[in-house]
């Protein structure tokens, strides 16, 4: 999973756009599809679906660069200090690290 992020997360994406596309394409029920305004001035639902879609994304590559950390961590802890050709160094963790923080 961890050597797939990217493609998983644009994969996702192309289905957040087609669930904002579907909020406001006037096929389903009054209260869902109708009022959400237009693709560029969106409203009452399509507003909330953006935000939500903000938060999550946010807590996926937070869980996602989190469990890349443990992973490296435990498989390449005791060779951190080395300077082994392919092995990720201790600058590596401490970029990650401060990734996951911001």
């Amino acid at each position: 999973v961890l050597s797939y992020r990217v493609a998983i997360m644009i994969k996702l994406y192309c289905f957040v756009v087609a669930g904002y596309i579907y909020l406001g394409s006037h096929r389903g029920d009054d209260i869902t599809t109708t009022h959400n305004g237009s693709l560029w001035e969106p409203k009452w639902l399509r507003i909330n679906f953006i935000q939500y879609v903000a938060l999550m994304d946010a807590a996926a590559w937070t869980c996602l660069e989190f469990l890349l950390i443990v992973y490296v961590a435990w498989q390449r802890w005791p060779s951190l200090g080395y300077r082994s050709p392919g092995v990720p160094s201790l600058k590596w963790l401490v970029e990650h690290a401060f990734n996951l923080c911001f």
